[in-house]
């Protein structure tokens, strides 16, 4: 018998009162909805239906990725080989909704025994939201450019990244040198400065570009991604900042702690923004890939 399953089946026996109980003292769920609450989870509920249609089996985004032949992304393809675009933007946006869908099944959906009772783990969750929101901006950033050539560029600046990241701290296989040279060759070719590749926004400077196209716009999109990023690291200036806190109450009244709860304000926040950027980016995948899907 799995342990997944035994711990399921230990859930399901312990009472509503007993949840609640165990919640409140680990720390990690607030005791109870306000109908405040209430309210941001039904809009970020309602915004996150769209996920039913993005997994879906027929019609949803499965094969999506594909581009038609003639399309602006095909030819980028074809042009950047073997750094290909749609790949690179597919990683990022499909990262996105499974953050969002891992978030709605952890959310959401354990709502369901009780209403009143609001499951806001206080570091988790910000976390899915955190994530959403900066691969649904990548996979934006990826996508924007009108020139192609722009387009190529960003991709090949991720992949100098992402290498850069992967062989830090490991024994050279070759050198960072060796795969620059690859890299100029494809920029090059495209009549692009190679030595624009080393020169790849911030995750802040991308996600402020996508939020752009979001109603609270950049400022806003910067602050929430922010305040979920500082929580999800368990910064302790983040935390006091952007969470409410309870006092735990002693039998002497000054060494009573202070107990961080989660922000369901904050999490509902980024999860709608996060939804938000993810739609622009199929849209601009559309697009760029054609219509075929």
């Amino acid at each position: 018998m799995s342990e997944l399953f035994l711990a399921t089946s230990l859930r399901d026996r312990l009472s509503s009162r007993a949840r609640r109980l165990c919640a409140l003292l680990s720390g990690i769920w607030s005791e109870a909805a306000t109908a405040g609450e209430r309210h941001h989870l039904r809009a970020l509920s309602a915004e996150l239906g769209v996920l039913d249609e993005w997994l879906s089996p027929s019609g949803g985004l499965l094969d999506a990725w594909r581009t038609r032949e003639g399309s602006e992304l095909a030819d980028d393809d074809a042009v950047a080989k073997p750094y290909e675009l749609s790949p690179a933007i597919w990683a990022a946006a499909t990262a996105a909704v499974s953050h969002l869908d891992c978030l709605r099944d952890s959310v959401l959906r354990l709502t369901a025994d009780d209403p009143q009772e609001t499951p806001a783990h206080v570091h988790g969750h910000l976390a899915l939201a955190r994530g959403a929101i900066e691969n649904a901006s990548m996979a934006v950033w990826l996508l924007e450019p009108e020139d192609s050539a722009q387009r190529i560029l960003r991709r090949l600046q991720t992949d100098w990244r992402e290498h850069q990241r992967a062989t830090r701290g490991f024994p050279p296989t070759g050198t960072i040198d060796d795969h620059f040279v690859d890299l100029a060759a494809a920029a090059s070719g495209v009549g692009i400065d190679p030595e624009r590749i080393k020169q790849c926004p911030s995750y802040a400077e991308i996600v402020r570009s996508a939020g752009k196209y979001q109603l609270g716009g950049s400022d806003f999109t910067m602050f929430t991604w922010k305040a979920c990023g500082a929580v999800a690291h368990g910064e302790l200036r983040g935390s006091s900042a952007y969470l409410p806190r309870d006092v735990l109450r002693t039998a002497v009244a000054d060494r009573s702690p202070r107990r961080s709860t989660g922000s369901v304000r904050l999490l509902a926040d980024g999860g709608l923004l996060a939804a938000g950027i993810a739609r622009v980016a199929f849209d601009l995948y559309a697009r760029r890939a054609g219509p075929s899907w």
